[in-house]
């Protein structure tokens, strides 16, 4: 059976846990998945994060000092993810779909990704109550299914998991629950 750190290969990842927020690294992903799920590490891969030190900093804080956290590009967080495997549990973070395709497509690979919170705004359709899309967010995640990785919307590890599946993702479909 497939472990949720394994590829569809079955080649092993040291990313744990990748997730998808917007809101990146905030109370939710610190407390109901670090500390629930044990992570060691956070890896927050955005460009945008890691070029602003404010910002850089702002998330560094959030995360406290129990977890080790890196923010970094994606391709510095793809280039630290595949160089130095280890049996720390990851936590990967994407800030957008498109951020985690890119990831996906440079060679970091899960069996699920999760998706927390993608914020409302103008032209986004409703896949759950946390959960909002755009027409190149869809795109960028039927891409990531049909590469073989599963999406769940899951924003707390005790939340129900919605199955998200390419169909879904197409104009007028819908989430299921898993």
């Amino acid at each position: 059976m497939q472990q949720d750190n394994e590829t569809p290969t079955g080649r092993m990842n040291p990313v744990l846990l990748f997730h998808i927020d917007s809101r990146c690294i905030h109370g939710q992903i610190v407390a109901g998945w670090g500390i629930r799920e044990r992570i060691a590490r956070f890896v927050l891969a955005n460009d945008a994060v890691a070029a602003d030190e404010w910002e850089r900093n702002q998330y560094l804080s959030t995360a406290g000092r129990e977890f080790e956290t890196q923010v970094l590009t994606l391709d510095d967080a793809v280039a630290r993810l595949k160089e130095a495997p280890d049996d720390r549990k990851t936590m990967l973070i994407a800030g957008s779909p498109a951020d985690a395709l890119h990831i996906v497509r440079a060679g970091v690979r899960s069996a699920t990704i999760t998706i927390g919170n993608l914020e409302p705004g103008p032209g986004k359709r409703q896949l759950s109550p946390t959960v909002f899309v755009d027409t190149d967010d869809r795109a960028a995640l039927r891409q990531i299914v049909q590469l073989g990785v599963r999406v769940l919307i899951q924003p707390l590890p005790n939340s129900v998991a919605i199955v998200v599946s390419s169909e879904q993702l197409a104009d007028g479909g819908q989430s299921t629950q898993s």
